[in-house]
């Protein structure tokens, strides 16, 4: 257990800092629960440790926290699921590319359901702690979780993130700052007007949620962008994908 401390420390750490988890009593709980104000649901969550070995390094232990998803046995009806591109979107995408000698480059969003809220209306969602915490020191007797972010595990993980990615990309405008270049000793303004008015907005195709279409501020399209859970595709020119 003393080998997997750090690596528990530092998952629960990582948890407390991005605002995921709140630390409560169990008598806080009970008060809610009395209050009836709002409906409290309790799940249980586990730990998953894994070692991780790289080439000519040493072993890590990794430490990830989890809710048991898989005992929620409440309203099996409840939407949970979150679409990714369709494979003929990204054909598409990598056709027009090839055809517009775009470059294309994926990016994988790191933990990215920690960045979604957790909003389930008229609820409040409670863990309990795997005891392995408590033996270890790291939490106390009484303590358990109250979630405030979309954590690995919860049912409805996949489709929070995806709501807070859409909504992050369909307001998200990306401004290229102006450049300053000098000739003859001074700084030449005029030539940087085009860097200067340089933005970029996205704007989603009717026929795939998944699919973003990259605008200059013109409306004129430069490139194609996708995602599929915490994966994102970009193909565009290789101007656009310097400024952006």
């Amino acid at each position: 257990l003393e080998a997997w401390t750090p690596g528990m420390k530092a998952e629960l750490e990582s948890q407390y800092s991005k605002d995921c988890l709140i630390p409560i009593s169990v008598e806080e709980v009970k008060k809610w629960q009395n209050e009836e104000k709002m409906k409290v649901k309790i799940l249980p969550s586990k730990l998953v440790a894994t070692k991780k070995k790289k080439p000519k390094a040493p072993v890590k232990l990794k430490a990830r926290l989890v809710a048991c998803g898989n005992k929620d046995e409440e309203d099996t009806s409840k939407d949970t699921y979150a679409g990714g591109a369709d494979v003929t979107a990204v054909r598409c995408a990598l056709r027009t590319a090839a055809l517009k000698d775009w470059e294309v480059r994926t990016k994988d969003v790191s933990t990215a359901f920690l960045n979604a809220p957790y909003t389930i209306e008229g609820e409040i969602l409670v863990l309990i702690p795997p005891r392995v915490f408590v033996k270890a020191g790291l939490i106390k007797e009484n303590e358990v979780w109250k979630v405030h972010k979309a954590i690995y595990g919860l049912k409805e993980a996949s489709l929070l993130w995806a709501k807070e990615r859409d909504n992050k990309l369909k307001d998200l405008e990306i401004k290229v700052p102006k450049s300053s270049r000098k000739e003859g000793g001074r700084e030449d303004h005029e030539k940087d007007d085009v860097d200067a008015d340089a933005r970029f907005s996205l704007q989603k195709f009717q026929t795939d949620v998944n699919t973003w279409h990259i605008l200059d501020k013109k409306g004129e399209v430069e490139g194609i962008l996708l995602t599929y859970v915490d994966d994102i595709m970009v193909a565009a020119s290789e101007k656009s994908q310097k400024q952006q």
